[in-house]
């Protein structure tokens, strides 16, 4: 029987597993002790649980997992892989999901900054969050904002610090940015827009950061939400191409035979034939499904369209396709209220923003990956469905 072995046991690693378990024996190993879960809650409902929440066990069924175990080493050419533990495991078909951790700051008192990438980084920001009165937050992007979004719900003071001029500026077109910093700014959090953390200390039990606009904040605890470095050790020390992650090929494949990656570890050709690597939940998923069928002989291209949503301050934002560099956005909806934005370029649609209208998440799919040029007075008509604007041939 073909034994697959799958080292990260994230939404990639598990996504990979389920799939393969159709086509032979999978082990699944991850350092992690805990059984895998899903981490989009790490930054909300995790966190606002009056006890914090074990992760729920699972049947395995055929899935063979080893927790709390570290992969020393990755023999390719003996298709074997050594474990910390000195046990040695022989593959057919490796799959790396390694993922990767939170981006450390370089400044002096970083050892006090928290990072939030995993259930013991979860587990620790769950505490500290009830001793505290208040948190600073470096980074403005999700992690820093969902953060911000439940500390003031458990009643801290927030200050968010960001080097750029707009929240989410890599993901969010502008009037997006600017709307949901209103809604953060309501809610009472304070940002610190165009700086950054210059040092770090303590005085009386408090921690002082000094900031690069000279400005002193004085706060309870301290997170970092400023990027994700990819896991990568394993494959280069086995002699694997990587190049700011894993390089692929459009179906998983590494430049080592049999060896496979996916994920947020992974860099991959996108739709424009550009390196690209992801990193949300639905792009793991989809990935990791992908992967696993390619290396049980279904191979074709991943050419998925980019979306991922976050839930802050009681509305749930979907961002769809690439809507930053359109020239043109249709508002369907209420400026302030449940809305759809769509950004057209060229006449077609490249993207779109949902605030709490996930429902046009689908028919937008099929209207973007069908090329379409509709007509904008229907897309901003909410009384048109937008099914009925989908290309016959598409919608078929």
């Amino acid at each position: 029987m073909t034994h697959h072995i799958i080292i990260g046991a994230g939404h990639a690693g598990m996504a990979a597993a389920r799939e393969l378990a159709k086509h032979g024996q999978v082990t699944v190993i991850d350092a992690d002790p805990y059984l895998p879960y899903e981490r989009p809650a790490l930054s909300k409902e995790f966190l606002l649980a009056d006890s914090f929440p074990d992760p729920q066990s699972h049947d395995w069924g055929a899935i063979t997992f080893v927790g709390g175990t570290r992969v020393a080493e990755i023999r390719p050419d003996a298709h074997e892989i050594r474990l910390e533990d000195g046990r040695v495991l022989g593959y057919d078909r490796l799959l790396l999901t390694t993922g990767g951790t939170a981006r450390a700051l370089p400044v002096a008192g970083a050892e006090m900054i928290l990072g939030l990438r995993d259930l013991g980084d979860a587990r620790k920001l769950h505490g500290l969050l009830r001793e505290a009165l208040d948190i600073a937050i470096i980074g403005a992007g999700v992690i820093g904002l969902e953060v911000a979004s439940t500390a003031r719900k458990l009643g801290l003071g927030v200050h968010v610090i960001e080097l750029g001029a707009r929240v989410m500026a890599r993901s969010l077109p502008p009037e997006i940015s600017d709307l949901l910093m209103a809604r953060h700014r309501a809610s009472g959090v304070q940002f610190h827009m165009g700086t950054g953390l210059d040092h770090l200390r303590t005085r009386d039990g408090r921690q002082i950061l000094h900031l690069g606009d000279g400005s002193d904040l004085e706060v309870d605890q301290t997170l970092a939400g400023v990027g994700f470095t990819p896991d990568t050790g394993l494959a280069e020390a086995a002699g694997i191409a990587c190049d700011h992650g894993i390089v692929v090929d459009g179906a998983g494949r590494t430049s080592a035979p049999d060896i496979f990656a996916a994920g947020d570890v992974s860099v991959f050709p996108d739709s424009q034939q550009s390196p690209s690597r992801w990193q949300t939940w639905q792009h793991a998923q989809r990935h990791g499904s992908h992967v696993a069928k390619a290396m049980a002989g279904q191979s074709s291209d991943y050419m998925p369209l980019p979306w991922f949503w976050t839930d802050q301050q009681g509305i749930n934002l979907q961002v769809l396709g690439s809507p930053l560099g359109a020239d043109h956005c249709v508002l369907r909806g209420a400026p302030e209220g449940p809305s759809t934005r769509i950004y057209l370029r060229d006449g077609q649609i490249a993207g779109a923003v949902m605030i709490d209208q996930g429902r046009d998440t689908r028919p937008l799919t099929a209207l973007i990956e069908s090329g379409a040029s509709p007509d904008p007075v229907a897309l901003a008509d909410p009384a048109t469905p937008l099914r009925n604007l989908i290309p016959a041939r598409s919608a078929a």
